[in-house]
């Protein structure tokens, strides 16, 4: 530990997002806590859904009592805040300074030298290195990190930066064309940036206690979200919201050739086959003018790697933390679930 960092009053959590953040410490619950949040302010939660972060986006820096594999944790990364997991409570106004990378909690304003941790590769690997990016505000920033283009772009985190639901609001007001513009911007942006490198586009998957917390949200409340309606499946079953983010992306082409689609929570070759379906029959044609590939996140879809590749699939992006939890039956937000919690067992390397 940096000898800048010895001090008494030291709380030593676990550090998520790089980082040093100062300011007085601000209970989030609920979405009026969230937008109330400003510039100074350290986010304490015991829990935060994607769009709370967003909603608090102002904050410095974030305290959650969470789990790695949270959504939110994802979220933070992404936008580059500094963001520390505590189980440990901090009475409303305290200040704190927070370490995103050390992980340590000090109480009151303490001066800590900070190293720059969003550095450029200086050489070019072997392995191919590429981003999580969906936030199109810092695509230049990120763009010079000179990796080798974005591996995952979720609409998921620009649908959230407008606060409106996705269908009980743009669709059912009549307003796609809104949902269509503020998507293509997005996409546009990251993807002019990292020009000619690759942008993977992933569609909307938004659980639904998540997106109740939007403008609008007529959700029915269930008592899984994470095995609930989300991922391709909704998108299916509400293909408006796939229309628009077509809309999209034809929008993107006509400009930008670097992107392709993948679909997310994929369970059967089946869901797969649909949605290029109805990208063909939207007048863009699936590994011709667009490479498509699927998110792997369920047992049921990494056994039925052969019939996806006799498919056509130009992309297999193995997501570790949904397919750690639906083959082990352990919910990833749990607290009491993390001993079950292990990407590393032999059944889900195997799958992988």
């Amino acid at each position: 530990m940096p000898a800048t960092e010895r001090w008494k009053n030291v709380q030593r959590m676990n550090g998520v997002s790089p980082g040093i953040a100062y300011g007085r410490i601000k209970y989030v619950t609920t979405k009026a806590d969230a937008v109330s949040v400003k510039q100074g302010d350290i986010v304490y939660a015991e829990y935060l859904s994607p769009p709370l972060v967003c909603a608090a986006s102002k904050a410095s820096g974030f305290i959650i009592a969470g789990h790695e594999a949270d959504h939110a944790v994802s979220y933070l990364k992404e936008c580059w805040k500094p963001c520390v997991l505590s189980e440990k409570s901090f009475k409303e106004g305290t200040e704190v300074t927070i370490n995103g990378m050390t992980g340590n909690i000090f109480t009151g304003r303490k001066k800590i030298k900070e190293y720059q941790h969003h550095l450029p590769l200086q050489y070019k690997l072997k392995t191919k290195i590429y981003l999580h990016l969906s936030i199109p505000e810092i695509a230049e920033k990120a763009a010079a990190l000179n990796t080798d283009g974005v591996g995952l772009l979720r609409t998921n985190l620009i649908i959230e930066a407008t606060g409106k639901h996705p269908y009980d609001y743009f669709v059912k007001k009549k307003k796609q064309n809104e949902l269509r513009q503020v998507l293509a911007q997005g996409i546009k942006r990251i993807a002019q940036a990292f020009a000619p490198k690759p942008v993977w586009i992933r569609t909307m998957d938004i659980p639904t206690d998540e997106l109740a917390y939007f403008e609008g949200a007529q959700e029915k409340k269930e008592f899984n979200p994470l095995l609930g309606w989300r991922g391709i499946i909704r998108e299916l079953q509400q293909p408006e919201l796939l229309r628009i983010e077509y809309d999209a992306i034809a929008d993107v082409l006509k400009t930008c050739k670097n992107i392709g689609i993948i679909y997310p929570l994929v369970r059967d070759v089946s869901e797969y086959r649909e949605a290029k379906r109805m990208l063909r029959k939207h007048g863009i044609i699936p590994h011709r003018d667009i490479k498509v590939g699927s998110m792997f996140e369920t047992p049921s879809a990494a056994l039925q790697i052969e019939e996806f590749i006799e498919e056509g699939l130009d992309l297999a992006f193995i997501g570790m933390n949904d397919l750690t939890q639906y083959t082990l039956v352990a919910e990833r937000t749990n607290p009491r679930m993390l001993t079950a919690y292990n990407p590393l067992h032999p059944a889900v390397l195997r799958l992988v």
